[in-house]
């Protein structure tokens, strides 16, 4: 499985550990030269980047300020606009971006976050979009493992993708919840047909020089996580060992540590 790490202010350049990207078009980020720069440079050796919406971080950005974002970081994806848990909200907005944004006018792969309360409400938001051929990826946000209390509830739903519609979809693990802080270990191993999986984890718990191989604790982002500077906060060995962990996890492949990254 293919990894995204999100990182805090101050430590852009880890996402060069992977060849994977999510970048957030949300302010905070687009307007922060060494987060751009980072993806500048991530886009420069050929690596896949996707742009996400902001719905998750801070609000979501209007559509132009999405493509505005994806075609500065030479994105390959775009996640289209969604509405926490409301099924039928992400729905109209979602067709609205289809509408306005038409392919191959806007020439990037369409992920729709599927959004939803239930199993059942989920479920018949990814059926519509199996009617929609622009949307090639389906996200599924974490919030489903706290909103179904059921850890499980993204292992179970990629499955039932998987076997609903073979070969529709690419699958992608929208962020990590740390109520099942390894999660993604089950997926790997038991739905390796999902594609990626975007993650703070590794800074979240080294802000908190937390091992993350080691840890029993549930920790959330901080809320100036995007705002302050933590190049000073952050522990280097706690960084790269998280990172290391986390990518083990997905089993997703690393690129080299460079000294870019050491701080």
């Amino acid at each position: 499985m293919q990894a995204a790490l999100i990182p805090p202010r101050g430590l852009e350049n880890y996402i060069l550990h992977s060849t994977f990207h999510l970048a957030l078009a949300i302010p905070q980020c687009m307007s922060n030269y060494d987060y751009t720069n980072a993806y500048s440079d991530a886009a420069t050796r050929g690596d896949y980047i996707v742009v996400d919406n902001g719905a998750a971080d801070g609000g979501l950005v209007s559509n132009e300020e999405l493509l505005d974002a994806a075609f500065m970081l030479a994105a390959k994806e775009i996640v289209a606009p969604d509405v926490f848990y409301d099924k039928a909200a992400t729905i109209v907005k979602v067709k609205e971006f289809l509408r306005k944004f038409q392919l191959p006018l806007v020439p990037y792969k369409i992920m729709a976050v599927a959004q939803g309360t239930s199993p059942a409400s989920i479920r018949r938001c990814i059926d519509v979009y199996a009617t929609l051929p622009e949307i090639d990826v389906v996200g599924l946000p974490k919030h489903m493992l706290t909103t179904l209390n059921v850890k499980a509830a993204r292992l179970d739903m990629a499955k039932w993708i998987d076997e609903c519609f073979p070969g529709r979809f690419q699958i992608h693990m929208l962020g990590t919840n740390p109520v099942w802080l390894k999660e993604i270990v089950s997926v790997a191993k038991y739905a390796p047909f999902v594609r990626s999986v975007d993650s703070a984890l590794p800074f979240n718990y080294a802000l908190a020089s937390q091992d993350l191989a080691m840890t029993k604790l549930e920790l959330t982002r901080n809320p100036e996580y995007f705002d302050l500077d933590w190049s000073e906060t952050a522990s280097t060995r706690h960084v790269n060992n998280n990172i290391k962990t986390f990518m083990g996890w997905a089993n997703a492949t690393s690129v080299k540590e460079t000294s870019t990254c050491e701080l």
